[in-house]
């Protein structure tokens, strides 16, 4: 893994433990892009450990809507990832094999979190550094210790060393 990939990696959890509390006390006003989670919600009536809609998808979903400072291509890649995220679910749900079998549901929504955030149109991997810090200020350090929230990690972050290639890919940061 290139240092500069490893460099960001550390800063990330950093930022991610410093400011989630200061994020989590501007929230307050519900967003309407969020409601999907709160109708799958009603649908499944999920609970407990497996509670994905509300504990992790709307909680989520709310954070990124709330979040202010976002570049023109982060506001993109969000508004896209949303829809991305909801289509999932809507479409794993539909299928008669699945329906709400809540830790199914868990395991597939994060297995697609790494599909909706690296999509090759518009990648949370091409996004301006001042994005990439916005999202691990949104991201509470638990859940990125937590381990799907670390396999989901590792797997965006693989996902961005094949689209990047190495650091020089990316046209801002600098270079020796």
């Amino acid at each position: 893994m290139p240092a500069a990939a490893i460099h960001c990696l550390i800063v990330a959890f950093f930022l991610t433990a410093w400011s989630s509390s200061a994020l989590a006390g501007r929230l307050g006003v519900t967003h309407r892009a969020c409601d999907p989670y709160r109708q799958f919600d009603r649908q499944c009536h999920c609970a407990g450990a497996d509670h994905y809609f509300l504990s992790y998808g709307e909680k989520y979903c709310e954070r990124f809507m709330q979040a202010a400072g976002w570049s023109v291509a982060g506001i993109r890649w969000r508004d896209r990832t949303l829809a991305c995220l909801t289509r999932e679910l809507r479409l794993h749900l539909a299928q008669p094999l699945h329906g709400c079998d809540c830790a199914a549901i868990k395991t597939f929504a994060f297995e697609s979190h790494i599909r909706c955030y690296t999509q090759k149109t518009l990648s949370a991997c091409k996004l301006p550094l001042s994005d990439l810090s916005m999202i691990y200020r949104i991201v509470e350090f638990a859940d990125l210790l937590d381990p799907a929230g670390s396999r989901q990690a590792l797997g965006i972050t693989l996902s961005c060393i094949w689209q990047n290639g190495n650091a020089e890919a990316r046209p801002d940061i600098p270079t020796r």
